[in-house]
C-alpha cells in the first residue's frame, strides 16, 4: 500500500533508525530501505539525512511530514474499517497515563479488554507529563491519555478531581496544621519535583503569583518523598500519586486549596481510528476513579 512507505518513513524518524523501523514493522533492513528509497524517487527530494546518531528528516522532509502523518493516519483508519466489514476488529492503540495511580486499573482494562477484541494491540506510555501528553496525543504518538486537564487537548472526557496537596517532615511544626498555607513557600525551603517541566504545582503556584524558595529539585516522587522525610523541605504532589507515605512524612490541604480535573485526553472525532473508539468506550463504561491517596 502507498501509506505503507510513508509509515515507514515516519517510523524510522520517530525511532531514530531504519533497523528500529524494521523490528517494529516486521521487514528486514534493506526492505525499509528499498520503500524510503522508492518514496525518495516518488516525491523527488532526499528524505533522509543518515548520520552515526541514526536518521533524520531533510528540511524538505519536514515540510511534507504534516501531510504523511494524515495520509498514514487514514490509511489505517480505512484498514480497520474494512476489516469491521469484514467482520473484524483489529487495530493498535497507543494510551499514554501520567497518574501512575490509573496504571493498576488500566492493567485490568486492558486484560479484559484484550480478551473480548484479541485483535487490538495495546500498548502503554507512562511516566510522562500531562502537558507533555497532550503534545504527544497532538502529535499522534499516542492516540489518547489520561492526564490533568490542560489547553490544547481536543476531547474531553472527565473522570474525577484531583487535590494537589503538601508533604512536609511530620517534625515540622507546620506538620499540625489542618491545612498549609501556601504563601509559606516563600520563605520555606521547597523541593521542586520537574523543575524545568509544566507540572499541576507549578501551574497552581504560577496562577497565585507564589515564587518559592526552591532549595532542592528532583525528578520522582518517592525520591521527593524520601527528601520530604529527611527534612529538606516541603514539596507539592497531585494526590494521586500518593499510594503510601513514608513514616515521617504527612501530607496536608492547601490553603487556598488546589484542585486539578483528571480526564482522558481524546483526539478530534475525524481522526479518531475504530480501535481507538472502541477502547475509549470500553474506557468509558468501565473506569472507577481512584481514591484521594491520602
Amino acid at each position: 500500500m502507498e501509506t505503507e512507505k510513508y509509515a515507514a518513513l515516519l517510523t524510522a524518524l520517530k525511532l531514530g533508525s531504519l533497523r528500529g523501523a524494521a523490528d517494529a514493522m516486521g521487514y528486514t533492513v534493506s526492505g525499509i530501505s528499498r520503500m524510503i528509497a522508492s518514496l525518495e524517487n516518488e516525491v523527488g527530494f532526499p528524505l533522509l539525512l543518515r548520520g552515526r546518531g541514526g536518521v533524520t528528516p531533510t528540511e524538505d522532509c519536514r515540510l511534507l511530514l504534516p501531510a504523511a502523518e494524515t495520509l498514514v493516519l487514514q490509511g489505517e483508519r480505512c484498514r480497520q474499517l474494512a476489516a469491521r466489514v469484514r467482520g473484524l476488529e483489529i487495530g493498535s492503540v497507543t494510551v499514554g497515563v501520567c497518574y501512575n495511580a490509573y496504571c493498576r486499573q488500566l492493567a485490568g482494562l486492558i486484560a479484559a479488554f484484550s480478551r473480548e477484541y484479541p485483535g487490538i494491540q495495546i500498548n502503554v506510555l507512562d511516566s510522562q507529563l500531562s502537558s507533555d501528553m497532550v503534545a504527544a496525543l497532538n502529535h499522534r504518538r499516542v492516540d489518547l491519555c489520561f492526564i490533568s486537564r490542560r489547553e490544547g487537548v481536543p476531547r474531553w472526557l472527565p473522570l474525577q478531581q484531583v487535590e494537589v496537596v503538601a508533604v512536609l517532615s511530620r517534625s515540622s511544626p507546620l506538620a499540625q496544621y489542618d491545612a498549609f498555607p501556601l504563601h509559606l513557600l516563600n520563605t520555606q525551603p521547597y523541593i521542586r519535583l520537574f523543575p524545568d517541566r509544566e507540572t499541576d504545582s507549578s501551574r497552581a503556584l504560577d496562577c497565585l503569583g507564589i515564587r518559592p524558595n526552591v532549595r532542592f529539585t528532583c525528578y520522582s516522587v518517592p525520591a521527593c518523598l524520601s527528601m520530604v522525610g529527611a527534612g529538606l523541605g516541603i514539596a507539592l504532589v497531585d494526590s494521586l500519586e500518593l499510594f503510601s507515605l513514608p513514616p515521617g512524612v504527612v501530607a496536608l490541604p492547601l490553603a487556598p486549596r488546589q484542585i486539578v480535573e483528571a480526564g482522558l485526553g481524546l483526539p478530534p472525532q475525524e481522526e479518531t481510528s475504530p480501535a481507538v473508539r472502541r477502547f475509549a468506550a470500553y474506557v468509558r463504561e468501565r473506569f472507577v476513579p481512584e481514591g484521594s491517596g491520602f
